[in-house]
């Protein structure tokens, strides 16, 4: 094993890495980063407690699961950039920098749906991504182009100030200001956009090229395949183009664990019984919602109650009582 100094110091250099961080620890409160680095220490702690086969099985969950989550919200930033970077050039009002904050700090939010029927939410982030990655290098690239002196040796920070930055806002009044006329050639300039990602293998097919094909293999640590017997996923493969998003028996185990240590470590009225709301709060909190459609939370239910999780009625809603077996 490494020395604990080496691992302490290659931490430390990750998480400084503005593309691991998106929010610098120390001057911005990043809600993902914050809950999935608590839930990380108490499931170490966890391992003093129980037998380590056991725990491992439960590292595992945590790992798939905190993980993905982070990519899948992780991707979801450059696809705000070009938006807004594409709204700028066509002359929209430009967002404020709070305003930005505001929306990377939630970009985790709603990114999966659990449904007991197919769907292509998860390959739709990665397409999603893809193109917008590629659009968001042309939209770029013609800016650097029209304003060489503003790009210099320069890197894109979200509020960073110095000759060496220049900062989104900076980059969004500049793309307001340039004339696109000269670029486009009487096309609109979505048309134009488009017309030339198409030249991209990457935005044509985005799940097999590049970046797109590696983030596509990355996410399979979540589908539960018929020979591993951790049930620690969250994935059923329906088709080589969809899935089915239902959380496996020993995910849900683990989270009832992290949403009942979050309940203690909570102050005032929200001690008390572990409830169906805890666990969907928690699981909200990584960005995998089950509040939103209706049939969201009887999903839940029903796979509470598979796996004898499930103490209360469920006729009790968000209120029925949910067993925490990991460490009660």
């Amino acid at each position: 094993d490494p020395p604990a100094e080496t691992v302490l110091e290659h931490l430390a250099k990750a998480i400084s890495d503005a593309r691991s961080a998106p929010l610098a620890p120390g001057r911005h409160a990043d809600p993902l980063a914050a809950i999935l680095s608590e839930d990380f220490l108490e499931v170490c702690r966890l391992e003093a407690t129980m037998a380590r086969r056991e725990w491992l099985f439960f590292l595992i969950a945590f790992l798939r699961i905190a993980t993905t989550m982070w990519m899948l919200a992780h991707l979801r930033i450059t696809v705000m950039v070009r938006d807004w970077l594409l709204s700028a050039a066509q002359k929209g009002t430009l967002p404020a920098v709070d305003e930005m904050l505001s929306a990377i700090r939630r970009r985790h939010e709603g990114a999966l749906h659990p449904s007991s029927s197919p769907t292509r939410e998860v390959f739709e982030h990665v397409e999603t991504y893809m193109r917008a990655r590629v659009e968001l290098r042309l939209l770029v690239r013609e800016l650097e182009n029209m304003n060489p002196e503003s790009f210099e040796g320069k890197t894109l920070a979200l509020d960073r100030q110095g000759r060496k930055f220049i900062t989104l806002s900076e980059l969004l009044v500049l793309a307001q200001n340039s004339d696109w006329s000269s670029v486009v050639n009487g096309l609109t300039l979505r048309q134009w956009l488009t017309r030339e990602a198409e030249k991209y293998p990457a935005w044509r097919s985005p799940r097999t090229r590049g970046q797109g094909k590696n983030i596509s293999e990355f996410i399979l640590v979540l589908r539960r395949s018929s020979d591993d017997d951790s049930d620690s996923g969250l994935l059923i493969r329906c088709s080589p183009m969809t899935t089915k998003i239902v959380p496996g028996h020993r995910l849900l185990q683990l989270f009832a664990f992290l949403a009942a240590q979050a309940k203690s470590r909570a102050r005032g009225r929200e001690r008390g019984k572990l409830g169906l709301r805890d666990i969907e709060g928690h699981l909200y909190g990584y960005g995998i919602d089950f509040r939103s459609s209706s049939f969201g939370r009887p999903l839940l239910i029903e796979k509470l109650m598979e796996g004898g999780f499930l103490r209360g009625s469920p006729d009790a809603g968000e209120s029925a009582e949910v067993l925490n077996t990991v460490g009660a």
